[in-house]
């Protein structure tokens, strides 16, 4: 069943219209519309907030009056100068009747005393002073205390602005004769003055310090007077004197050569730069066993390798010099002995004319081939230290230290380079045989002055110490396990080494993490040897690497720009290759601070990620 339909108010069949009118019947009394009904309300609510205004602000003053302004002195009088020539006096006047209204006129005096009359009695009736009886008494304080109120009150309560008020107060001009000029006595000029009078106004001009008769004029002022002073100096001076040589600052000379910009010689085009990366990748299998590959979580991996161009010949091969170091203690057998004397004697046949050199044996003690020092390069030399190796015989125990002592120094030229070579086992036996404190002795007496190589021979190594001495001072190790290596061994190192170019090297790098970025010390540059730089980074993008170094002539640099992005896919042993150069930091910092939980902390978790096995720990 169908909802009742609800009536629409208009009849069926017809059309709506466009401008509907409501049918709806309208209660008895509501003849207004919506908008007549808003308006009366509206004039109900403005009437009443004017009502209330009116109640609250009609018993408040509209202003106020200070009642001091009345007490306030007022220039009722003004007095006007004015000449005796502009008046027109008429002692003898032709007209009767003008001459009975001048009688008939109160003077000034006679105005004066008619205020103070008892009776107030107008001045249009005043009478002449002969038939007007004048009662005067004098006025006491009350009744002036009196009229002074009684103007008070007759005075508005408005407070007038300054411009108005001096409009509307009354003033009286009262013209006062001048006369011009003064002076003299008698009827001389000074018409109706006694001398008294006239001696007594001298006597006050006279006290003010004016003068009589006349303005006080100011004094003249006299023309300053310059007169020209001249004193004469005594000439002491020598005649033909010698000239006298000025002193030397030498150290302003000193500070202007230290304050001289020196620019360095840029090589960026004399080098090659190879930049590869590595993202390391995990198994998702339990334990990393099994599963799909995926890349590591970790930051990504870079190897930036160096070398100079063979083109590269305006940099002149520095001169060198090397020292070998050979251990002949009982720890080597006779056999290494003998090998590692054929490598060093076809060694010192790769050096350099100008080079200079040395060749020490150490056991307990230390034999030098030249005791005072280094020997020129020469046939004469070769042959002397030829004959010098012979056959020497391992005996005796190892003292590293002590040997090392001697050679190292701190006055080496900075047109020369100095490389030591340390051809041992890494065993001491008798001395400083610690390891750390070996290491530092070492280093600290070295100061980076010499670079330290080392080449481990003999059967068992302690390559732990020979790593970390060869890394804090700017050196590399190379190894060999065979003995019939070890002359092989030798003559590699010596040839790498025979061309240097650039020394002191000193990294600046931007756009990576600098404290992940190894070696921190990096070692001189040779003509044809290779030498890398690795890294970390978190975000693949542009990195500049900059290197300034010197040659003995001059500061030399070049810069490289890579972008992380582009670079080739590497192998994965430069991952093993970052650690291993971290662990080496790590360890050098235990070494030179000694142990803490933080640094053995950090060495054991790097040894376990990345499976690092070393000799160090035992």
């Amino acid at each position: 069943m169908s909802p009742p339909q609800r009536p629409t108010g208009r009849p069926s069949g017809r059309r709506k219209p466009d401008n509907p009118v409501s049918f709806t019947p309208r209660a008895a009394g509501s003849n207004l519309t919506r908008d007549q009904r808003l308006l009366l309300v509206a004039l109900v609510v403005s009437l009443a907030l004017h009502l209330f205004i009116a109640i609250a602000m009609g018993n408040k003053p509209m202003g106020r009056f200070d009642p001091a302004l009345l007490e306030r002195e007022r220039d009722f009088v003004r007095v006007r100068r004015v000449d005796q020539e502009d008046q027109i006096i008429d002692d003898q006047p032709t007209d009767e009747t003008a001459a009975e209204q001048d009688a008939f006129k109160p003077d000034l005096a006679e105005l004066s005393k008619s205020l103070l009359l008892e009776d107030e009695t107008p001045m249009g009736d005043a009478k002449p002073p002969d038939e007007q009886r004048i009662d005067l008494r004098e006025m006491s304080e009350q009744r002036l205390t009196d009229m002074i109120e009684r103007l008070r009150a007759m005075a508005p309560d408005v407070d007038l602005p300054e411009s108005m008020r001096k409009s509307v107060e009354p003033v009286l001009e009262i013209d006062v004769v001048h006369v011009a000029g003064g002076g003299g006595t008698g009827g001389a000029g000074g018409a109706g003055v006694s001398d008294a009078e006239l001696t007594a106004a001298q006597r006050l001009l006279a006290q003010t310090r004016l003068i009589a008769g006349a303005n006080p004029m100011p004094a003249l002022i006299e023309r300053p007077q310059v007169a020209e002073q001249r004193r004469t100096v005594k000439d002491t001076r020598v005649v033909n004197a010698p000239l006298a040589v000025p002193k030397i600052d030498f150290t302003d000379l000193a500070l202007e050569r230290t304050m001289r910009m020196i620019l360095p010689e840029h090589l960026d085009n004399d080098f090659e730069y190879e930049l590869t990366r590595h993202h390391r990748k995990e198994k998702t299998g339990l334990f990393g066993i099994g599963g799909e590959e995926r890349l590591a979580d970790e930051p990504g991996y870079f190897r930036l390798e160096i070398r100079p161009k063979r083109t590269l010949r305006r940099l002149h091969t520095m001169p060198k010099d090397v020292v070998f170091l050979i251990d002949t203690s009982g720890s080597i057998p006779q056999t290494w002995v003998n090998q590692v004397l054929i490598g060093v004697r076809d060694g010192l046949n790769a050096l350099n004319p100008g080079d200079r050199f040395n060749v020490c044996f150490f056991t307990d003690q230390a034999t030098f081939f030249k005791p005072d020092g280094l020997v020129e390069y020469n046939a004469q030399t070769l042959d002397d230290v030829k004959r010098f190796l012979g056959e020497r015989q391992s005996k005796g125990f190892t003292d590293v230290n002590r040997a090392m002592t001697r050679l190292l120094r701190r006055d080496t030229d900075k047109k020369r380079v100095y490389y030591l070579i340390l051809i041992s086992d890494g065993k001491p036996t008798k001395g400083v045989t610690a390891t750390r404190n070996l290491i530092n002795l070492i280093t600290r007496d070295n100061d980076l002055v010499a670079s330290i190589y080392c080449i481990g021979i003999g059967p068992s190594q302690d390559q732990s110490l020979l790593e970390f001495l060869t890394y804090r001072n700017k050196g590399y190790c190379l190894y060999t396990q065979d003995i019939g290596e070890a002359a092989n061994t030798v003559r590699t190192l010596v040839s790498r080494l025979r061309y240097p170019i650039m020394k002191d090297l000193r990294p600046v790098i931007e756009g990576v993490n600098v404290d992940e970025t190894f070696p921190r010390d990096l070692p001189n540059i040779h003509q044809g040897e290779t030498f890398s730089i690795y890294g970390r980074f978190n975000r693949e993008r542009e990195f500049t690497v900059q290197l300034i170094g010197n040659n003995g002539q001059g500061l030399l640099d070049f810069t490289v720009k890579r972008d992380l992005s582009q670079a080739p896919q590497g192998d994965p042993q430069m991952v093993q290759h970052w650690a291993f150069w971290k662990l080496h930091e790590l360890y050098n910092e235990e070494i030179r601070h000694g142990q803490s939980k933080q640094i053995r902390d950090a060495i054991n978790n790097l040894k376990a990620k990345y499976k690092l096995k070393t000799i160090y720990d035992r």
